[in-house]
């Protein structure tokens, strides 16, 4: 359900706007970008918390982490009652180039000669005189 008081609704409304989202790979994105990163582990019920924010149901959650399970990308593990997911080394190694890439310090050289071009309209400057 939208709340018109959510400031991220209009990009939330953009994700769903061409109809059926591919729930896995914005679930693999969330351990990529996100949850990695910060210890590399989730409880079912919080990426759900997550994804529910961005009106992606329950079921559609539990279906796309059964095949993410199923192909090798995440690792479910349990305790008690409660269920946690986390990449696998397979899933790792297909961030890991990426991440590093997407996420490393801006390498700027120091040494290297800037050049800056202006460019003037003649015409203008000869007609201005006019």
């Amino acid at each position: 359900m939208r709340r018109l008081d959510d400031p991220l609704s209009p990009l939330i409304d953009q994700l769903h706007k061409d109809g059926r989202l591919r729930v896995w790979s914005l679930v693999i994105t969330i351990f990529g970008d996100a949850i990695q990163p910060r210890g590399g582990r989730v409880s079912t019920a919080r990426l759900q918390e997550i994804l529910e924010r961005m009106r992606i149901e329950p079921g559609a959650l539990r279906t796309a982490l059964s095949r993410l399970a199923k192909e090798g990308w995440v690792i479910r593990e349990r305790e008690g009652r409660r269920s946690f997911y986390r990449l696998s080394s397979k899933g790792i190694a297909e961030f890991e180039p990426a991440t590093r890439r997407i996420y490393a310090p801006v390498q700027i050289d120091a040494g290297k000669d800037w050049i800056l071009g202006l460019m003037v309209n003649l015409f203008l400057e000869q007609n201005r005189g006019l």
